[in-house]
């Protein structure tokens, strides 16, 4: 059985573009470049002080066919919004990809 017969979840992967904003800094919009299936589970979650508020850091791990993916690129799953952290291709032979998540609070998808 393979490892896509156990994908349950669809993600959206998302690129940035960066545009310059004439006042020295730049305005940033997100297009998603594909839309996969997936399977996910989670790494970590702990509560810390962040700049005087309560933040929740979940990590968790994204299994998905191979796809272009780098950490420049965010995911979206079931509305909520992933920093993409890390992408391993665990065995070499282009199998699947481990894509190592961080949430993002306050972001909605």
């Amino acid at each position: 059985m393979a490892l896509s017969d156990h994908y349950n979840r669809t993600a959206k992967i998302q690129a940035v573009t960066r545009a310059a904003d004439g006042i020295g800094g730049f305005t940033e919009s997100w297009t998603t470049s594909a839309t996969v299936s997936c399977r996910t589970r989670q790494l970590s979650e702990v509560e810390r002080t962040q700049y005087q508020k309560e933040t929740t850091v979940r990590l968790e791990r994204m299994y998905v066919d191979p796809v272009t993916i780098t950490t420049e690129n965010r995911v979206l799953i079931e509305g909520e919004t992933f920093d993409v952290i890390g992408v391993d291709d665990p065995h070499h032979e282009g199998l699947f990809l481990q894509v190592d998540l961080e949430f993002r609070e306050g972001v909605n998808g």
